[in-house]
């Protein structure tokens, strides 16, 4: 089963405009699991996957191997086409 995690900040504006496209989205893909990360909260977890801005989408495997990367902020097809394609 793949992951699909989402990396954010409170501070920051593309995070809030997409966290309702980004919901709306992964309640309709079966057999993924999904994991949101403030990177104020959890700095360590942010770093230990690279990553450089947020909003930040990540595809892993069952075994924590990145799949895929993808950061800024993403139209409802773009993120579907993303999960999907990882």
């Amino acid at each position: 089963m793949n992951v699909v995690i989402k990396f954010s900040g409170n501070f920051c504006i593309p995070c809030q405009q997409l966290k309702p496209i980004f919901d709306d989205v992964v309640k309709d893909i079966p057999d993924i699991k999904v994991v949101e990360i403030d990177v104020e909260e959890h700095p360590d977890i942010a770093s230990n996957y690279k990553v450089r801005g947020v909003p930040c989408v990540i595809v892993t495997d069952e075994n924590d191997n990145v799949l895929a990367m993808k950061t800024g902020m993403m139209t409802k097809e773009q993120l579907i086409q993303f999960i999907n394609e990882s």
